[in-house]
């Protein structure tokens, strides 16, 4: 019976006058409602064995963040969708190594890539902040902030005034604090790798992987350049370091990462730090080495003109702040070996 708009049911569906609209469309077959779905349930089908340390949260996380971020801030970055399309390579690429490590762990060389791909991201993090720390505002606003509370706290900037110090030999011996930093990472993971301690090893990582990586976004929310771009700063020094055989390896070392921001607040003495309380827990003696060298690190990123004073203040409380945060999610997570 037709109702009073015109339309009456059939079994083809129903009538509007002298068009007929089908009861079901025939383009959305059943148990595929959208690419949404289909998208989980081919993710779920691939990954959903994997066990997700928080190492990998943190990395994958980043890693996309990053590049879903580049297409809506991209101020000052050269050929942004270059870098959107390593971060989604990196972000593939760190999914299958943790799914293909997950699934087959007896295999040495897999399981090993696993473990160890999250140096990847901290190496290719750091070195991509000379393209892109300025994204989101286009320069390096803070420099003057941080420049200024220098002044403002020591009466003077750290770095012009340390220059009264500079002898070959004490140019020397900071070099080489500075240098052992380099020397952490592989010290700590490697040792507790060939100890058999594989579970110590992913523990370590996942909570210096959440210190770099805050680290890095500070980085972009405060974009601050080194004291050698500060123009105010270079012109006062009158006075270059020194040294002897680590002065001459110093700068090959670092020329292969340098870029002019990166500088509050300071990751090398925030991860040097972690490094080192990592080390506490995990290989105890390694700490009476490691400790001294984090105050050796501290001292000669300012000693050397690296960072302004403040950077490694900074990098001080976010080093224990974030060995904090790390090692408790590490534990609710079930992921740390001494309190499982």
């Amino acid at each position: 019976m037709k109702n009073m708009m015109g339309r009456q049911p059939t079994e083809r569906g129903i009538t509007l006058q002298r068009a007929v609209f089908p009861a079901t469309l025939p383009w959305e077959p059943k148990g595929l409602l959208s690419p949404w779905l289909a998208t989980r349930k081919a993710v779920a089908a691939r990954y959903g064995h994997v066990r997700w340390r928080v190492m990998d949260i943190t990395c994958v996380a980043y890693t996309a963040l990053i590049g879903a971020l580049l297409p809506v801030f991209h101020r000052g970055v050269l050929n942004w969708p270059r870098h959107v399309g390593i971060h989604c390579l990196l972000v593939l690429g760190f999914l299958e190594v943790i799914r293909v490590g997950e699934k087959t762990p007896r295999r040495p060389w897999l399981w090993a890539l696993r473990t160890f791909y999250p140096v990847i991201l901290v190496f290719y993090g750091w070195k991509e902040l000379g393209a892109l720390q300025v994204m989101f505002y286009g320069d390096y606003w803070a420099t003057g902030t941080i420049t200024g509370l220098d002044k403002l706290l020591f009466g003077v900037h750290p770095t012009v005034w340390v220059q009264k110090l500079y002898r070959p030999w004490l140019d020397e011996t900071i070099k080489v604090s500075y240098f052992g930093y380099y020397l952490f990472l592989p010290i700590v993971t490697v040792t507790l790798y060939f100890k058999k301690k594989k579970e110590a090893v992913l523990a370590a990582f996942s909570i210096i992987t959440c210190s770099y990586l805050v680290n890095f976004i500070l980085f972009y929310l405060f974009p601050v350049v080194n004291p050698h771009c500060v123009p105010e700063i270079q012109a006062l020094t009158t006075r270059a370091h020194s040294g002897y055989l680590i002065a001459k390896i110093l700068p090959r070392v670092i020329g292969t990462g340098w870029n002019p921001g990166g500088a509050f607040p300071s990751s090398h003495v925030s991860g040097a730090l972690v490094w080192s309380l990592v080390a506490a827990r995990y290989l105890k003696k390694l700490r009476y080495a490691m400790f001294p060298m984090t105050f050796g690190v501290a001292v000669a990123t300012v000693y050397l003109g690296y960072h302004h004073a403040l950077d490694p203040i900074f990098g001080l409380i976010v080093g224990g702040v974030g060995f904090g945060l790390g090692l408790r999610w590490v534990k609710s997570r079930g992921e740390d070996p001494l309190t499982r």
